[in-house]
């Protein structure tokens, strides 16, 4: 399975998490596809767009996966 990470600062109204969205909606239909969002501040209108599909990281989860296996 392939894995695809995207970071964004939060969900307000705007051109880029527009496309964002698009391109989510595009990849969510995609088998052996995990997408991974990591927004920063969750908050703004776009939120409830997100597609069911797409994984929403918190800050805190993503830091320990990414260093746990270093500490092991």
């Amino acid at each position: 399975m392939k894995k695809i990470l995207f970071v964004i600062n939060n969900m307000h109204l705007g051109g880029t998490r527009k496309s964002l969205l698009s391109l989510l909606n595009e990849l969510s239909n995609i088998n052996d596809l995990q997408v991974d969002l990591m927004i920063l501040s969750h908050n703004g209108p776009l939120m409830n767009e997100i597609p069911n599909k797409i994984n929403i990281l918190k800050k805190v989860k993503l830091w320990r996966r990414l260093y746990a296996k270093n500490l092991n």
